[in-house]
């Protein structure tokens, strides 16, 4: 499975001593993952691999969505304790 956090964004170009952090996490039991916009995690997922099909799919999607859709995902799948 691709993984678009490695890519460039649009607009980026190559920075010298730069890296991408990894923004998959196991919590207990379940994997969430960040995204730059925001401080909580996102999930929570049963795997690591639908974990990451989440975060490809959300990754794609930003790309689009206008600015309140996006309100609205995170509404949606920020984790609730």
């Amino acid at each position: 499975m691709e993984n678009n956090f490695d890519r460039l964004r649009f607009g980026e170009s190559f920075l010298p001593n730069s890296s991408r952090t990894r923004r998959l996490m196991k919590i207990h039991k379940d994997w969430f993952f960040l995204t730059r916009e925001d401080v909580l995690p996102l999930g929570p997922f049963t795997c690591k691999n639908t974990a990451l099909k989440a975060a490809t799919d959300y990754a794609e999607f930003a790309l689009k969505a206008s600015p309140d859709m996006l309100d609205k995902l995170h509404t949606h799948l920020t984790f609730k304790s």
